[in-house]
């Protein structure tokens, strides 16, 4: 089992990849949990420095975001 990343215990162990598969998850609302403005203002960032106005805007936009998807 060289594809095992480690184990947990004596009846659990982690692998490199996985699927799950969940039933009874509604697919067609996942699109409700994707915002076009919060990937639009992500696509602009840079990672440093982040006291950019496009850090600014992507924060507010997070925020805003999570508030209307949760």
């Amino acid at each position: 089992m060289a594809d095992r990343v480690g184990p947990l215990g004596p009846r659990w162990r982690l692998w490199g990849q996985f699927a799950l598969r969940g039933a009874g998850f509604p697919a067609h609302e996942i699109l409700r949990l994707a915002s076009t403005p919060l990937a639009t203002t992500a696509d602009h960032l840079t990672p440093h420095p982040r006291d950019t106005p496009d850090w600014k805007t992507y924060e507010h936009t997070y925020t805003q975001t999570t508030l209307t998807t949760t």
